[in-house]
């Protein structure tokens, strides 16, 4: 049967070599593999030249697109003037027009415009112009020619480049069944030469002797398995599980660093943890029709969970920030810095939605965006940019003109404005001091900053209000990262009042967080009418 098998593949093999060898000569594929690669290489040369020439021939398309408009303008100086620095004999032009002007000027203390020599000149300055235009005009030609030439030398190189790209197509094509004769050729010569091998071995086999090995009785298998030992093996597995998981889980957590907990705000940190923003569920933003209310959550959602939390925070910051008037304020105006450690924590998004809150109690909030980088409030309530705080401190426009109502009853903003090209040395010259001096009609004053381990903004402005809040992500920002920050506030002798953590998922937060997740809010909208009465006798009485 081998030797049958041997035959049968010899012959094989002498076909398919002979079907490689009739398709290379059928198709002048002798060689192919040098041809292809040069006239790969001839392609790549070729794209390469065409790109040169096409970027050539758009440049000189400008130029020339340029000074022909230039040409057609009554005013030639400006033109001649610029040609004149590559052409030596416009060059002389000018300098003889020069010459004559001169003259001319000098002539026109002594003579009348109707003098001999006053005409002379005049008719001199006459044929220089013409001769100036000529020479321009002969340049602006000039450049159409070699624009000409740019593009027939485009084109000519596009008429060989397809030339080349159909060439290494067909290459290509053959190419492909070529590979396939020559991989089934290399099979039967594969299969042929195995078959040759054994057929080797077993001629091999009949000229050795015979062994003197022999059965002399067969092996009893044991009913009993040496391995595996179940019974061992399911005790270690479940122990090494058990360990291993839990020394996996510890490990697990002593890398994460990042902020989770109240413990790691107020111990790690330093700082008392004033509340918690949970994440808003995806589905329940794509419900609300717009991107201003899934911005302003609190205000198109007024019984969430969100807006329960920014009431308790609205609570604790309020608390945390003295009711005194300052010397000739009618009733005391608090300020509130929101900064974060480290950009996207969701620092205008509590902003926002913070001063939404303290409004919607009857307060009249003003919130100013001091982001002048990279400034986001106006994208969240659909205002123009055009005109902010850096049009305000460049002294283009009053306060009265830079400050905007929001669909939000009681509650104002100050856009940043266009980005400046100095925004630190506006926040500390000065002017922000002033402005929030100024605004004494406001209950509440909220500064959106930019962050602390990012720019020095928030450093700056920090001395200019009452209290600090930072706002920290949850399992996303390093301890380290908020510990720099607040390091840096205390520095700069700021009123640091707490954190809040923003995007807490509450469900997996632990016990801790329970509260928000079982009940939620529950604060009716009579509660909510009692507490914005409730608020606005008190400020009554304080202005009282």
């Amino acid at each position: 049967w081998l030797e049958e098998q041997h035959e049968v593949y010899r012959t094989r093999k002498y076909e398919a070599d002979e079907k490689v060898h009739s398709f290379k000569y059928a198709n002048d594929l002798v060689g192919i593999d040098d041809r292809y690669n040069t006239t790969v290489e001839s392609l790549s040369k070729l794209q390469g030249a065409w790109s040169e020439a096409m970027t050539e021939r758009v440049q000189v398309s400008a130029v020339h697109r340029k000074l022909k408009v230039l040409a057609e303008q009554p005013e030639w100086a400006p033109l001649a003037n610029h040609l004149a620095s590559e052409n030596g004999a416009l060059r002389s032009m000018l300098s003889r027009h020069d010459t004559l002007v001169q003259e001319k000027g000098r002539l026109a203390i002594r003579y009348g415009v109707k003098h001999p020599e006053m005409v002379r000149v005049e008719t001199e300055l006459t044929i220089a112009v013409a001769q100036i235009r000529g020479a321009v005009g002969d340049d602006v030609s000039a450049k159409k020619a070699e624009l000409d030439v740019l593009a027939n030398r485009e084109a000519a190189l596009k008429r060989e480049l397809d030339r080349a790209q159909d060439q290494v197509e067909g290459l290509d094509g053959r190419r492909i069944e070529l590979k396939f004769l020559e991989s089934e050729a290399q099979r039967n010569e594969d299969f042929y030469k195995d078959l040759d091998k054994r057929l080797s071995e077993v001629d091999l086999g009949l000229v050795l002797r015979a062994n003197n090995i022999r059965i002399i009785d067969s092996a009893i298998p044991d009913g009993i398995p040496v391995r595996p030992k179940l019974p061992i093996n399911l005790a270690m597995s479940l122990v090494l599980g058990l360990f291993g998981g839990c020394g996996l889980a510890f490990f697990m957590e002593y890398l994460d660093v990042t902020v989770k907990t109240r413990e790691d705000i107020e111990q790690v940190i330093g700082v008392p943890m004033l509340g918690i923003v949970p994440g808003v569920a995806p589905e329940e933003m794509r419900a609300l029709p717009n991107e201003r209310d899934r911005s302003i959550f609190v205000h198109a959602r007024p019984q969430s969970t969100v807006a329960e939390c920014m009431r308790s925070i609205r609570t604790n910051v309020l608390f945390r920030i003295p009711k005194k008037a300052a010397p000739g304020q009618p009733h005391p105006v608090r300020k509130l810095l929101i900064t974060s450690a480290a950009p996207r924590e969701g620092k205008s998004f509590t902003s926002c939605n913070l001063s939404a809150i303290i409004a919607m109690t009857g307060s009249r909030v003003l919130l100013i965006d001091a982001d002048l980088r990279r400034p986001a409030v106006h994208k969240r309530f659909e205002l123009s940019n055009e005109i902010g705080l850096g049009a305000l401190f460049r002294g283009e426009i009053s306060v009265d003109d830079v400050i905007v109502k929001t669909h939000v009853e009681g509650l104002d903003c100050i856009v940043a404005g266009p980005p400046p090209a100095n925004p630190g040395e506006l926040l500390g010259g000065g002017f922000m001091k002033r402005l929030l001096e100024s605004l004494t009609t406001y209950d509440v004053i909220i500064v959106d900053s930019p962050p602390v381990n990012v720019v020095a903004d928030p450093l700056v402005l920090a001395n200019l209000v009452d209290g600090v809040l930072i706002v920290v992500e949850a399992n996303r920002t390093s301890r380290n990262i908020v510990v720099q920050a607040h390091s840096r506030l205390k520095e700069m002798k700021a009123n640091v009042l707490g954190a809040v953590v923003n995007k807490l998922n509450i469900q997996t937060a632990g016990y801790g967080y329970y509260y928000y997740d079982t009940y939620g809010y529950y604060y009716t909208e009579a509660e909510q009418a009692q507490d914005a009465a409730r608020n606005k006798d008190i400020k009554e009485q304080e202005i009282g």
